[in-house]
């Protein structure tokens, strides 16, 4: 039978060691001292009585079977029974059942026996279940409240009279999501956090080795967020990211954790400079005299960004051309021209970007003042 607690203590010394039973009813310790101990086995659940074995010579290769006697059942008078079950109909044994009463402070608790019931000692009143705290042999089943609701307010009300109610759960599995961080040379300090569908955090790994795994993780959609720094001269702060490469919530691209499954996120690039996420553009109409203007576009980091504006007739610079809009000459006529934008940091926490230009645009046109007379 599975989730017995067993517990060996040495003879003459304060050394435990714990195992939990598995599906098939095998225990194993790891690591024992040889030695005389006492065995000591427990039901959580209550359906066997619990047993001490003492006197018993245990080593890492050593076999000790126990038998257990089943705690004689008494009549379920109780008006609050269920079953709770995971996606696939396997009854999970040791899921906690609350029954929080709707007009008052009571709250009485339950636990699945091994065939997924459970019987909840309420008095008649209206309720609102929650069910939790399943974790079958490395399986995470996701918590929640009666009909699949998120939160208590949610929750349906079970109304509970003279007559028995049966009230079952299917709890879903919780998935894993896993993903790996690069960046620049040298140690890095990561800070990689799980945020759901609203924003808000789930859960944070803080870690060096640039790998990260989150677990138990409901089925859903998700974005990670990942800031830290370099560490040692030379370092300093990396410029935060979403998944994968963009600067924004909105923009971040969503990680879908499906029952059960493992979900491998893309790895995200780290770095000190800033980035450019979309290429500045021109605006306006190319012909002599008019004003073309020129948009910054969007980088790695969305506030405190200072950009330097350089304009381009063909490959030269045009001399004095540094903001974001310029109106065009006479020697511009025929030819191309674009922007490209540098981006900086206000207070040089950061890098400075590379350069990042905007497709050029037609020919500029000239006009009818521009033709020689008689044309």
């Amino acid at each position: 039978m599975r989730k017995i607690d067993v517990a060996a203590r040495r003879a003459g010394s304060d050394e435990i060691s714990r195992a939990v039973t598995l599906g098939n009813g095998t225990y194993r310790f790891g690591g024992l001292t040889p030695g005389r101990y006492e065995l000591v086995l427990t039901d959580g659940i209550g359906e066997y009585a619990s047993r001490t074995v003492d006197d018993v010579r245990l080593a890492d290769d050593t076999v000790q079977d126990v038998v257990l006697d089943r705690v004689p059942p008494e009549e379920d008078r109780t008006l609050l029974r269920g079953t709770v079950t995971g996606p696939t109909g396997v009854r999970l044994a040791g899921a906690t059942v609350v029954a929080y009463a709707v007009d008052g402070p009571e709250e009485y608790v339950a636990t699945t026996r091994r065939d997924g019931t459970y019987s909840v000692p309420v008095a008649p009143g209206a309720y609102r279940l929650f069910f939790s705290g399943v974790e079958d042999e490395d399986v995470h089943y996701v918590p929640e409240w009666h009909a699949d609701a998120p939160t208590y307010a949610r929750a349906r009300t079970v109304t509970v009279g003279s007559s028995t109610v049966r009230v079952d759960a299917t709890l879903a599995r919780c998935g894993t999501i896993t993903g790996k961080v690069t960046g620049p040379g040298g140690p890095l300090d990561l800070d990689v956090v799980l945020l759901d569908a609203d924003g808000s955090e789930i859960d944070a790994v803080h870690g060096t080795t640039g790998t990260y795994r989150f677990v138990a993780v409901r089925p859903g959609t998700y974005r990670i967020r990942v800031t830290g720094q370099v560490r040692g001269s030379g370092g300093g702060p990396l410029v935060r990211q979403f998944h994968v490469g963009r600067s924004t919530f909105a923009t971040a691209t969503p990680i879908v954790v499906r029952d059960g499954a493992t979900s491998t996120a893309r790895t995200l690039t780290m770095s000190r400079r800033l980035s450019v996420v979309t290429a500045p553009r021109i605006s306006g109409t190319p012909r002599h005299g008019r004003l073309l203007r020129g948009t910054g576009g969007t980088w790695s980091l969305v506030v405190d960004v200072e950009r330097a504006y350089r304009w381009y007739r063909g490959t030269s610079r045009i001399a004095g051309a540094t903001g974001p809009a310029y109106r065009t000459v006479a020697k511009d006529v025929g030819r191309r021209i674009h922007v490209c934008v540098v981006a900086s940091h206000r207070f040089e926490l950061y890098e400075t970007s590379r350069p990042a230009c905007s497709a050029p645009t037609a020919k500029v046109a000239g006009n009818r003042s521009d033709r020689p007379h008689g044309v």
